[in-house]
């Protein structure tokens, strides 16, 4: 097999990132094929494009015949722009593709972990926060499948209702203003991405305009305009940043923030309590299900009086302060490697009145951490690592959740922690990134008596 060519190949399943997966000749045992915008049951041909060490990759040439589960995409930029894999399957079967991925993961391992049904979300509308590349020509849009390459948008499924006419107005302030788009092969140009956040509670919208620099033509004007747009649905712009980054990258965003305008931070309410957010806090993108993720969670750490509370990786105090705040005379040390995130944590505790918690800048190692009743942890993609589930086991505490957004390194850690003496007693994924390939699942872990 080489580039360029063709092949006839029935898909016969879909992965985690949306390829359908085939095999040449139809053999089981033939080399593996992935294929973009392709459905299990679809009938192709196909050209390659990609020959690797054990895969290959194809492009659909032409759909002979469509598979029974493809539906109509809901989305005009699907699937050219990389943000969504499932746009054509029916949403119970993404849910339960999902859900399977995870078992597997726990199969992987030799975990014999029996999964609680799958929580789905609303499909459309839920991204509390977007960050969106621009065209040579300014117009805000998604980068391509395994791409940099920017795909312009009208409008996208995920987005909240009220970005749409804010990257209107911003769009024709560039162009009004002549600003020259940041180009990553050169390095050459100004703006990079516009970023929006909005706390849905409240309304409040903050707009992060993020630059190769360290002005913008016309940003004090442009802010304070965007300051005084009317509201539009309970949703108004409170809060105007600039971020430089000056790095020749493809990052998104730089490490200095300045304010332009308006709140230094938007509020949002989440499980009863207020947050405030900074640019950078990391803050769950689909609210009402962080909401039934954090529920879930709470009920699994089963906090009693006089507990102690480890919050590992605790952002801006979201999951270990909701926690507490449904278990008086518990207590809360929330370890946070972001400065910036740990003194949100802080002022967050105070405006909820929430006195038995305390924050510290550190990594998950920290030496504050002392003894524990119960952990909960929500790691990265990469997982704890060695050393954290190394301390997690001298720790020992009676119940550990695990909260993660990869099912590979979480059934990994849960195989570690297993070996350390702890059971899977509990684990359920939850649909936080629908159309995404991307699933969250919560675990407890209790300690072997």
């Amino acid at each position: 097999m080489k580039k360029n060519d063709r092949l006839r190949l029935t898909v016969a399943d879909i992965n985690n990132l949306g390829y359908g997966v085939a095999r040449v000749d139809d053999d089981p045992t033939g080399l593996v094929v992935f294929l973009a915008n392709a459905l299990p049951g679809d009938i192709v041909d196909a050209k390659i494009i990609k020959v690797a060490k054990g895969y290959l990759v194809a492009r659909v040439e032409t759909l002979l015949t469509p598979s029974p589960l493809r539906r109509p995409s809901d989305c005009a930029a699907f699937p050219a722009c990389g943000g969504c894999s499932y746009r054509t399957l029916p949403y119970e079967e993404e849910l339960r593709r999902k859900s399977d991925y995870v078992a597997r993961c726990f199969a992987k391992e030799g975990l014999p972990v029996s999964l609680a049904p799958i929580v789905a979300g609303e499909r459309c509308g839920y991204r509390n926060k977007v960050e969106y590349p621009l065209s040579p020509e300014g117009t805000p849009g998604f980068y391509a499948r395994a791409s940099h390459r920017v795909i312009p948008v009208a409008s996208c499924q995920l987005e909240h209702p009220a970005f749409r006419p804010l990257l209107d107005y911003l769009t024709a302030f560039v162009k009004e203003q002549a600003i020259s788009i940041y180009n990553e092969e050169s390095g050459r140009g100004l703006l990079r991405h516009f970023y929006l956040r909005i706390g849905e509670a409240t309304g409040e919208i903050m707009v992060t305009l993020v630059i190769n620099g360290d002005s913008l033509p016309g940003g004090k004007r442009l802010a304070e305009a965007l300051l005084n747009l009317p509201s539009a649905g309970g949703a108004r712009v409170v809060s105007v940043y600039l971020n430089h980054h000056k790095e020749k990258n493809n990052v998104i965003l730089g490490a200095r923030y300045t304010l332009l305008a308006g709140k230094a931070t938007i509020d949002d309410c989440l499980c009863g309590l207020r947050f405030s957010l900074a640019p950078a806090s990391f803050y769950q993108v689909n609210r009402a299900m962080a909401e039934r993720l954090y529920t879930a969670a709470a009920d699994l750490a089963a906090l009693r009086p006089g507990e102690r509370l480890v919050d590992l990786f605790c952002g801006v105090g979201t999951i270990g302060l909701s926690m507490i705040a449904k278990a008086p005379g518990a207590s809360l040390l929330g370890v946070e490697i972001l400065p910036e995130a740990v003194e949100n944590a802080k002022r967050n505790a105070e405006q909820n009145g929430i006195a038995n918690a305390r924050f510290v800048c550190g990594d998950a190692n920290s030496e504050a951490i002392g003894q524990a009743d119960a952990v909960v942890v929500d790691p990265p993609r990469k997982g704890c690592g060695q050393a954290l589930l190394a301390r997690l086991a001298q720790l020992a505490p009676k119940r550990i959740v695990y909260i993660s957004c990869s099912p590979d390194t979480l059934a990994r850690d849960c195989a570690i922690l297993a070996k350390a003496g702890f059971a899977v007693a509990h684990a359920q994924p939850f649909d936080l990134f629908p159309g995404t390939g991307h699933v969250e699942t919560v675990c407890l872990l209790k300690k072997n008596q």
